[in-house]
């Protein structure tokens, strides 16, 4: 995912790094909403794949970043 390699890049400036997980973040909760309102099983189970993979991708970025205020405000956001 392209904002994956933005986030966990350390050359990039922390508030791009930020930005690319905040934007991970707000894809997770659109998806959790809409997960929560989906009528069809298959459409929640599609949608939970998803939110899994969106859930892995922020916690690597959590694994890789080195900023402790970035660290701190990443606390709040799901994943590992």
């Amino acid at each position: 995912m392209f904002l994956k390699g933005i986030a966990t890049d350390m050359n990039q400036t922390t508030i791009r790094r930020l930005g690319a997980t905040k934007t991970v973040n707000d894809l997770h909760a659109i998806l959790s909403y809409r997960a929560e309102d989906a009528t069809s099983s298959a459409t929640r189970s599609d949608l939970q794949a998803k939110i899994r993979e969106l859930e892995k991708i922020i916690a690597t970025i959590k694994e890789s970043e080195t900023d402790p205020e970035l660290l701190n405000i990443y606390q709040e956001f799901p994943g590992q």
